[in-house]
């Protein structure tokens, strides 16, 4: 007759083979996971975009604050981000999203105040005062430098800079008022205030503005073309998520915090090893289909190992 284990016993080698083998007790689908993992964000030419994005189907908890995307309905629709960096150290701002490059890390934007292919007024211009600076997890890609506009400026000084203020003209019938001009260096800029009392400064792309100062484009197609914007988030902890089989978001009260959404439930940094785990069904015991607490599988394992 083969010895009876006693009880005590299988209740150590569960205990230690719980807690020294990292077994889970699985607790069925996410519907976080689901929502993230089937809803990535589509809009226009941005299509199937991920963390840290969302808007539109894609709850924000998929994502991270600060990367909240709307879709613009028209022909064609417009993706915008929105409440992104500030303008005058005030209020954040909206901006259309011309492309993601999530190899890079990477948005191209242009300014609402702008859009793609139009003209651009100098009273448009001189009304929107947009300044724009940007804090983590944005910042200007090296590719973008500042334009700086000056209006109003007394055209029988200007030659008195040698040549630094450049003429520009916007796309209106008249514009014989507010004449615009650009300085090819920042640091030229301290004392032409005086000269010209209004200034507005663009975030622009480098390439553009060399091409303006060749005369090879005008003021409207620099505006138009927008800027590049980099992005930095938690890049290393979503890898280590998606690469356990998770899906990447945030916490739900506290948006900046990273999640782990898995299949059993939600993790702080990556799902738990798949070859370790222990998918515990639901037990059928006379009237009731509920899955029962582990201390009680626990006690229903050991007496049936005892029998």
């Amino acid at each position: 007759m083969t010895p009876k284990v006693d009880t005590l016993q299988y209740f150590s080698i569960i205990l230690f083979i719980l807690f020294n083998s990292r077994i889970y007790v699985s607790a069925g689908n996410n519907a976080n996971y689901t929502v993230c993992k089937n809803n990535p964000f589509s809009c226009g030419n941005i299509t199937n975009v991920g963390y840290p994005f969302w808007g539109g189907n894609r709850p924000q908890f998929c994502g991270r604050r600060g990367f909240g995307l709307t879709c613009q309905n028209g022909q064609p629709d417009v993706p915008v981000i929105n409440r992104m960096g500030t303008t005058n150290g005030a209020e954040s701002f909206n901006a259309i999203v011309v492309s993601i490059n999530t190899t890079s890390n990477t948005m191209s934007l242009v300014q609402n105040l702008f859009s793609q292919n139009t003209s651009i007024s100098c009273e448009n211009l001189i009304r929107n005062e947009t300044k724009i600076t940007l804090s983590q997890p944005f910042k200007f890609s090296p590719l973008v430098a500042n334009m700086n506009l000056f209006f109003d400026c007394n055209n029988t000084s200007t030659t008195n800079y040698g040549g630094r203020l450049k003429f520009v003209t916007c796309d209106e019938a008249n514009t014989t008022i507010n004449l615009p001009y650009y300085v090819d260096k920042p640091e030229n800029a301290g004392n032409i205030s005086k000269l010209c009392p209004i200034k507005r400064v663009f975030p622009v792309l480098k390439s553009e503005l060399d091409e303006l100062k060749k005369g090879n484009v005008n003021l409207s197609r620099v505006l138009n073309k927008g800027f590049e914007v980099k992005y930095t988030v938690d890049f290393n902890t979503c890898t280590t998520c998606q690469n356990s089989g998770g899906v990447c978001g945030s916490s739900a009260d506290n948006k900046m915090r990273f999640t782990c959404y898995c299949q059993d439930g939600t993790h702080t940094a990556h799902c738990p090893i798949p070859g370790a785990q222990i998918s515990v069904k639901c037990l059928n015991i006379i009237f009731c289909e509920l899955c029962v607490d582990l201390p009680f599988q626990m006690m229903i394992l050991v007496f049936l190992l005892q029998g």
